[in-house]
């Protein structure tokens, strides 16, 4: 499971949604159990709809594209305002 799923689940006051595939990674037993651990909530998309979650591609894409991969955040409200 991804670190920065990790830390928001831990760190950040709401409700964390986790929307993926149907890969068998993400179906798997152990996969629910982590989520259940951190109170991570589970969603899938549909087999028939490609773009059920294109809002949240497209986020972390621009995400992926803007932010400094090497700086390093003193406490959790630098990473705030660094991403939002």
């Amino acid at each position: 499971m991804s670190y920065v799923i990790v830390f928001l689940a831990q760190y950040l006051s709401f409700v964390i949604l986790l929307h993926s595939g149907q890969g068998n990674q993400y179906t798997a037993t152990q996969f629910h159990d982590k989520l259940a651990l951190y109170e991570i909530t589970a969603s899938m998309s549909s087999k028939v709809n490609c773009y059920d979650n294109s809002m949240v591609k497209n986020f972390f894409s621009t995400l992926r594209t803007e932010l400094d991969w090497n700086k390093k955040f003193d406490n959790i409200e630098q990473a705030k305002s660094s991403i939002f």
